[in-house]
């Protein structure tokens, strides 16, 4: 049976939004960005370019000046759940809850209590590492643990979408190689039929680490956004910054 052409999970179309910081007039601006099922992007730009703004966007956590976001975000408790989104600052947990009742409150919120017992939610946070920590509050965790708990509460709603706001910086190599044997089985779909992410964007201050899993690529320069192509060194070098990004540089082959 034909199912038909495969639908986009989330467009920008024209989509005009408030710019990064607190410049007057400043402005972030997506043409057109479609992501797929089965894309895995990488978002990098340089330092306040706007990358946490456009994923807080994509999230619908920020008001859209014009053009059109489609879907339109749900914004109400027991919405279908739509993009999952891990920030880089500590993750926004609720300072005054435990690990548990942060990824607990999710589930209340989009109504899914009911897919998670007792049981699978002890696995989860066992798998996760934070089980040994679920009656912490955030403020007794350290950084890297809080971003493992933002992230079991973007996963356990079950997203069409997983948002990620540089989940590499500033983190040990142990905890770095966590997340990204993390972000593998994500990619891989190891946890497919558990959490159910089908697109990742990873907004990332270097791209190298993730490029092997990576199949779509985008660039934030002056307030607008662009898809770039890794392969075309040409390209590279009229864009300041990408070539690092990248992780390659030009030898002039």
């Amino acid at each position: 049976m034909n199912s038909g052409p495969i639908k986009a999970l989330l467009t920008f179309d024209q989509a005009v939004f408030p710019g990064p910081g607190k410049r007057p007039g400043s402005r972030l601006k997506v043409s057109q960005w479609e992501i797929y099922p089965g894309d895995c992007w990488l978002l990098g730009g340089s330092p306040g370019s706007g990358k946490s703004a456009l994923l807080a966007a994509a999230a619908g956590l920020l008001p859209m000046k014009s053009g059109l976001l489609i879907p339109a975000p749900m914004e109400k408790a027991g919405g279908e759940p739509f993009a999952g989104l891990v920030f880089d600052r500590a993750g926004r947990l609720f300072r005054d809850m435990s690990v548990l009742e942060n990824i607990v409150t999710a589930l209340a919120y989009h109504g899914m209590e009911s897919q998670w017992d007792a049981g699978a939610l002890e696995a989860l946070l066992q798998d996760f590492g934070l089980w040994e920590a679920r009656a912490l509050r955030p403020t007794e965790l350290q950084r890297s643990l809080h971003l493992r708990v933002a992230l079991a509460r973007a996963l356990v709603i079950r997203p069409k979408v997983l948002l990620l706001d540089d989940p590499l910086s500033g983190l040990d190599p142990q905890s770095r190689r966590w997340w990204m044997q993390c972000l593998h089985r994500l990619v891989r779909g190891d946890w497919a039929r558990v959490f159910g992410p089908q697109a990742m964007v990873v907004a990332c201050a270097e791209a190298a680490p993730l490029r092997e899993w990576a199949n779509r690529w985008a660039w934030i320069e002056d307030g607008e956004w662009r898809e770039v192509n890794p392969e075309e060194v040409r390209l590279q070098a009229t864009i300041a910054g990408l070539p690092e990004w990248l992780g390659r540089v030009d030898n002039g082959a």
